[in-house]
């Protein structure tokens, strides 16, 4: 069996300035990954893969805020 952890971290500050937020716009996204497989599973040179995630997102600006999960 083979577990495979990844994180993903993004900061996007954009150039912009919003006159409707009065500022600008700053997001920090992470996402934390695993990755499952097995040899035992694999035919023909394919293995197949279970992944599952979690991502959320920070902002400067709440409306852009937002977490989700899901499963592959």
């Amino acid at each position: 069996m083979t577990v495979t952890p990844q994180v993903g971290w993004k900061q996007t500050r954009f150039v912009e300035y919003s006159p409707f937020w009065g500022n600008h716009r700053k997001d920090t996204t992470i996402r934390p990954e695993v990755t499952v497989s097995s040899e035992q599973f694999e035919w023909n040179g394919i293995r197949p893969e279970i992944s599952a995630f979690y991502e959320w997102r920070s902002s400067n600006v709440e409306i852009y805020e937002y977490d989700q999960s899901a499963a592959m």
